[in-house]
Order: C-alpha cells, then sequence, then structure tokens
C-alpha cells in the first residue's frame, strides 16, 4: 500500500484529491489523506465556526467532494448552497452536515468528519491540522500585524509589502483574540495527522494560497518535527499565478524558500509550470494585481529536483480563475511513486 499525505486549503487541494481519487480507482494500492487548515475565517465557515464553536467546515467539505463517489444527485446537494438571509443562506448543505456532525461528536473530530464522508461516499481520509479553534496572523514589512485568514487573503488591511513572519493563536471566546502577542503553550497538532505524515510515502503540499492554505499546516512544532523525520518524498506544487494580497512578484524559488522557511525543511520535488497563459489571460490577472509565477532559474533550487508541468489545452478556467489540471497533477505524482 502507498500512502499519499496532501496539505492546504482553500480550491488547491481538492483539484489534487480529485485527481488522485481518479488514479486511486485505476491502482488499489493507495491510501489518501487530506490534512487541511484550520484556520479558515471566512463565509459560511466563520460564521458556523463563531455560532456554533466548531472547526471551520468548508475546506474540509471541499476535500471530502473531491474524494466523494456518490451520485450526482447527493454530491449536488452537499454543495448546494441557499440563497437568502434566512438560517442557512449562504450556507453549503455540506457545511452545515459537518457542522451538526461536529456538535454530535465534540470529542472526535475524525469521527465527525468520517460520518459525513460516508454521505459522500469519500474514497480517503480528511483531517483537520488541529482541533483547537485557532486563528491565523501574519506580520508585514512596514510592521503591520493582521489577524485573520480572510483578511490577510483579502488584502483589506494596512500591511504592505512582503509577508515576514506568519503564527497562529487559539480563539478563546466566539471572537477573535485581536492581541498579537504568541501564546507560551503550543497548539498542538492533531496526533492523526501526525501518524499519516510518518507513514506517508508522499506528502504533497499546494497548490493554494501559500500563506492562508497551505503555510497554516506546518505552523507547528511538532508537524515541522513530523516533516524532518519523514521516510516520504515531500512535494510541494507551486501556484500558476501570484496573488496580490500575498505572493505578488514571487517566482517558484520564492514559493519554495517561503514555505521552507516555516515547514523548517527542505523539500524534496517542486513541481512547476512551465507555460504561461495567453497574454490575455495575463492581462486580466494583472488588472487584480497577478501575474505568472515563473520557474527557478537552472541551478537556484540545489539538490531539490524540479518538475516542469506543462499547461493543458484548453485551460482549466473555472470561474475565469486558472487552476491546475486535476488529471495531469495526478500523472506527475504517479510517477513520483
Amino acid at each position: 500500500m502507498k500512502h499519499i499525505v496532501t496539505m492546504g486549503g482553500g480550491t488547491g487541494q481538492p483539484a489534487v484529491l480529485a485527481g488522485l481519487k481518479n488514479l486511486r480507482a485505476k491502482r488499489r494500492d493507495l491510501s489518501l489523506t487530506a490534512v487541511v487548515t484550520s484556520a479558515d475565517s471566512g463565509g459560511s465557515s466563520e460564521k458556523l465556526r463563531c455560532e456554533r464553536r466548531v472547526l471551520p467546515p468548508g475546506d474540509m467539505i471541499r476535500c471530502l467532494l473531491a474524494l466523494g463517489n456518490a451520485d450526482a444527485d447527493v454530491m449536488g446537494l452537499v454543495e448546494h448552497r441557499p440563497l437568502g438571509e434566512g438560517i442557512m443562506g449562504g450556507h453549503r448543505i455540506g457545511n452545515i452536515l459537518l457542522t451538526g456532525s461536529m456538535e454530535r461528536h465534540p470529542h472526535d473530530v475524525a469521527r465527525a468528519i468520517r460520518t459525513v464522508g460516508k454521505i459522500t461516499r469519500s474514497k480517503g481520509t480528511v483531517l483537520p491540522i488541529t482541533d483547537e479553534l485557532v486563528d491565523l496572523w501574519a506580520r508585514f514589512e512596514n510592521g503591520v500585524e493582521v489577524c485573520g485568514e480572510d483578511v490577510i487573503d483579502k488584502g483589506t488591511h494596512a500591511g504592505t509589502g512582503r509577508i515576514t513572519a506568519m503564527w497562529l493563536k487559539r480563539r478563546t471566546e466566539n471572537e477573535r483574540n485581536h492581541d498579537p502577542t504568541p501564546e507560551s503553550i503550543p497548539i498542538p497538532a492533531s496526533s492523526r495527522a501526525l501518524r499519516a505524515i510518518g507513514v506517508a510515502d508522499l506528502i504533497i503540499a499546494g497548490p493554494g494560497d501559500l500563506y492562508t492554505s497551505v503555510i497554516p499546516t506546518v505552523l507547528f512544532a511538532e508537524m515541522q518535527k513530523a516533516l524532518r523525520d519523514r521516510r516520504g518524498t515531500l512535494v510541494l506544487v507551486t501556484n500558476i499565478m501570484s496573488k496580490r494580497a500575498e505572493t505578488f512578484g514571487f517566482g517558484a524559488t520564492d514559493f519554495v524558500a517561503e514555505f521552507e522557511k516555516y515547514a523548517g525543511c527542505e523539500v524534496d520535488v517542486v513541481v512547476c509550470t512551465n507555460e504561461s497563459p495567453e497574454a490575455a489571460v495575463l492581462e486580466r490577472y494583472s488588472r487584480e494585481g497577478a501575474q505568472f509565477v515563473e520557474l527557478p532559474a537552472v541551478g537556484r533550487l540545489g539538490r531539490r529536483r524540479v518538475i516542469a508541468m506543462p499547461l493543458i489545452a484548453p485551460l482549466a478556467h473555472i470561474d475565469d480563475v486558472v487552476r491546475h489540471d486535476s488529471a495531469r497533477l495526478a500523472e506527475v505524482i504517479a510517477t513520483l511513486l
């Protein structure tokens, strides 16, 4: 049996999982585990987290759906987001299901997730990186410290320049703790997530927002040690495009350097895109303060193996966003096995 662990959140991690699920259907010797950030603080996840005192469900549901094999009606229902301003307005049905399951099993989040996974018939395991309620913090080059994954992600703050430090803080009440002082008691990583890393043959970090989806999964001393002691191969998949609020001006080398800074270890393999999107796509992204993530110069990544992956034609445009092709990513990952 080959064990693959993905790390991250947002929309990037489900793209990897969807491809791996199809790969698993062809070769039955694959075990899939998704280790998901617990710091999501936007939209439906934040509302449910504040109201019900549960972990943010959105990223975990996306992973369960990506791994799901239920029929189209069931999957469509779990994905459905009722409109309006009522009690359920804006909440994906899956978020409500997982919230209810976590309330039923308040001391066993893994069981709560497995219960919803039975509905989606998910072929894999989904785990939060920590069972604690946490908020993400970032310090920018101008010294401004910003609280909240959603605030960092949208750039709705006074921080300017690059991000120079990242850390997590517990929520002591339903509201965010706006004191940036680091806590003296470390936040524990999930023991299940650490065990998954320990037995993994491949660990796939990214793609996804570097600072708000990928790095929050490695901001734990125990996880950093687990990655240093790993027996498997650590792979970083860089994004195709940078992001104004987080990674403007980043090339693949910057993605690697920042990930390794917080992970506390070197990656073994870097998967990059070596084919820029068409000019019209680049122009649209440039208006949003984003640009193509350039490959590293020859020799810049030392001992790390670099896999340059061409874009698939036609591009995977979802809601006018350029994304990695799930099937192509799975093919690359299969070669690493």
